[in-house]
């Protein structure tokens, strides 16, 4: 927890970063963890934390998008690459 850039400021008291985190309560209209999600990957990976530093929701598609195969992955990556040239205007386009 302490390797996170806002520790010494952070007020969450259910912290992503806390090894310890389902032992904690979290407070009503508690702000919620702000920090970077590659951040807190990063930190939870080193620290081999159970979720690496991420929420429910995302630690789901984490463990989704790690037991596909590498050629579902090349695919999807492929097809998200088209999305994007789909939405991104082209330089002359603006």
């Amino acid at each position: 927890m302490e390797e996170c850039p806002r520790f010494f400021k952070c007020s969450v008291n259910k912290c992503l970063l806390d090894s310890e985190i389902d032992l904690r309560n979290e407070l009503e209209d508690e702000p919620k963890c702000r920090m970077a999600k590659s951040i807190r990957l990063r930190i939870g990976t080193k620290y081999k934390l159970p979720k690496l530093g991420l929420t429910n929701r995302e630690y789901a598609g984490y463990k989704k998008w790690e037991s596909k195969s590498e050629e579902e992955k090349e695919e999807i990556r492929k097809q998200m690459t088209k999305v994007r040239e789909n939405v991104t205007p082209k330089s002359s386009e603006r």
